[in-house]
């Protein structure tokens, strides 16, 4: 029997009820986290790019689409990302999706401001004054000077997430217990704190 084992040669950090190696699911369940914050990073950036443009194109557009970024930032990240993965399915694609939803708001409104700001600047004027389509010029020069600023976004985001999703995991409402995660792993041996502190 291989369960519940302490330090040994075969299992540096002993084994689980289940006699899993628990270094092999640190390791494992390290990199299905940063996985899975890689993918939140990724999508807040990119959709919170694509509100923060589109918010860009009219007053209307501007105001529903911030306030529905404010409806968003105001329900707090961990009750919500719990919700959608309980209630929609706790796939990885569905838990990144769900923590992403924590970080889009902001993503979003420093593209609208970043965009805000060089729509006013002599450039932009200088650009249509030579014939440039307003309506098509505005895009690529809110990406070219939202770069620097969502770059400096994601190492908050990509922490963030990593420090949401052992959240999540360890209070069952990350992935399913078949897949190891950090929070996951550490859930699962919390009971055996006492009994069998290694």
């Amino acid at each position: 029997e291989e369960s519940l084992q302490g330090f040994s040669i075969n299992h540096l950090l002993g084994t689980d009820q289940l006699g899993r190696d628990y270094l092999s699911r640190c390791i494992v369940g390290g990199r299905n986290s940063l996985l899975i914050s890689l993918a939140v990073t990724l999508a807040s950036i990119l959709i919170g790019f694509l509100i923060g443009v589109l918010s860009l194109a009219s007053k209307l557009v501007d105001e529903i689409l911030m306030r529905l970024m404010d409806a968003l930032k105001g329900i707090p990240a961990l009750l919500f990302a719990s919700l959608l993965s309980v209630t929609i399915g706790r796939s990885p694609i569905i838990l990144a999706l769900a923590m992403s939803t924590a970080f889009i708001p902001q993503c979003a409104r420093l593209v609208r401001s970043e965009g805000k700001k060089q729509i006013k600047s002599l450039h932009y004027l200088a650009g249509l004054a030579m014939g440039h389509d307003e309506r098509f010029y505005r895009f690529p020069i809110t990406f070219r000077h939202s770069i620097p600023v969502l770059v400096n976004q994601i190492p908050f985001i990509f922490s963030s997430s990593i420090i949401l999703e052992a959240t999540l995991s360890f209070i069952g409402a990350g992935l399913s217990e078949d897949i190891p995660t950090l929070g996951g792993v550490i859930q699962s041996s919390r009971d055996l704190l006492m009994t069998k502190p290694h």
